[in-house]
Parts: structure tokens; sequence; C-alpha cells
């Protein structure tokens, strides 16, 4: 595309809800602004509708100015956006088949390795965004429990609670995928960089939307993170 002085440039990091660490990560895109209506909102917009989610978007003007003075384009954002689908890609990317299956309301997926083949399986009859977490859960145990145990089915649970079974080395693990997942779908720092430009009532159900979970799951991760937003 050519590029002149009245043109629009966009850096865009794309990540699996983890800092970009690589160059594969980082695009840059870039767009004739001639007739000056390209603008923040409307690049969102673009992102949204091509099935990303933007958790990110900084005015870059002022910084490139004061430092470069002249430079070759009108406009500069930086974004950070996530396609919404990623958590099947890593699946995919980390070989471990992901399938839909017609379990019980008590149980919302499972992980099991049969034949030296990782599988994850989740409860077809769930919500999208339950569904979601539940493969991002049952990563957090490829990743982190393959190794000990080959076979994983997790129940579906309303409310964390401790009891005879807390301490049980089973528990610990369920916990541990839990926040494997939570980490995974809502990063940290993303969910500063979103908490500090809102306000008002409903911040909780505008992350949610935002990061493409639960309402419960947002709420969760940010009282384990220490907010406190009149959740419980």
């Amino acid at each position: 595309m050519k590029i002149n002085l009245r043109s629009l440039a966009v850096a865009v990091l794309l990540t699996f809800g983890v800092a970009a660490n690589a160059a594969d990560d980082i695009r840059i895109y870039t767009a004739d602004n001639q007739g000056g209506k390209i603008n923040p909102v409307g690049i969102e917009k673009a992102f949204t509708d091509a099935g990303f989610y933007v958790t990110g978007i900084n005015n870059m003007n002022i910084p490139f100015d004061a430092k470069y003075k002249k430079h070759p384009h009108e406009l500069y954002y930086l974004m950070t956006v996530h396609k919404k689908d990623f958590v099947n890609k890593l699946a995919k990317k980390l070989e471990v088949g992901v399938e839909a299956s017609k379990f019980n309301d008590e149980v919302s997926g499972l992980f099991v390795i049969k034949d030296d083949k990782p599988f994850i399986a989740y409860n077809i009859n769930q919500s999208k965004k339950r569904r979601r977490f539940t493969i991002a859960h049952e990563l957090g145990h490829f990743i982190l429990h393959s190794k000990s145990k080959s076979l994983f089915v997790d129940k579906n649970k309303s409310i964390m609670y401790r009891n005879s079974e807390s301490s049980t080395g089973e528990f610990l693990k369920e916990r541990e995928a839990n926040a494997f997942a939570a980490a995974l779908l809502m990063p940290i720092p993303l969910i500063i960089a979103e908490i500090k430009d809102l306000n008002g009532e409903g911040i909780i159900e505008k992350l949610a939307r935002k990061f493409n979970v639960s309402t419960q799951a947002m709420s969760f991760r940010l009282s384990n993170l220490g907010y406190d937003f009149g959740m419980f």
C-alpha cells in the first residue's frame, strides 16, 4: 500500500492473552486517510467486526511528535487486540485435540491423555463463554499436571469453598487450572489498563464483555486481584 503524509499507521499487538514477546506478535497497518475519516472509534469497530476484541488503544501522536518532530504519517495509534477464538488456536498450536461432547449438567469438561495424545472435551450444552473458560481450564491441566495424571473430569461448582477435600492434591490442581485459565483469558496488565479508564456502575459487566468471559469469572478474577466493586 502506498504511504503518504496523510496516512494512518497502527501498530497492533496480537497475543494469546499474555504480553507479546515475539516479532510475529506485532503488526503494522497503514491506510490512506485523505478524507480524514479514520479515527480510534472506527479502527476499534473494524477490528471488532473482524472477530477481534480490543483491550487497549493508545494515542501515540504526542510522544512521536516530541521524539521525531517530523515523521511520514499523520496519525499513530498503538493497540492491543485479541482474536476471540485464540483459546482453540492455542490448543491446536500445542497439539491438543478439542471436541464438543454432550455431558450431563454436572460436567463442564475433561482432559485426558489417550495413546500418548492429549485431548480436551467440553460440554456443548453450556454457554460459549463457559465453554471457552473450560477449554482454557483444561489447557491448564495439560500444561501443569499432565505428567502426574492422565485424566481430569471437571464438574460445575458455582462457588469455590473450603471443605474436608480442600487440602487434597486434586483440589489444589483444580485451583491451579482455574488460576491458569483466569491468567490466560484475563491478564493482569490488561485488567489494570482497562480498569483505570472505567468508572460508575456496571464495571464488572463491561470488563466481562471486553474480555469475553462471564460476569462470574470476571468477579472472581477481580476479587483475587484485590479489587472490590461491591461484588460480594
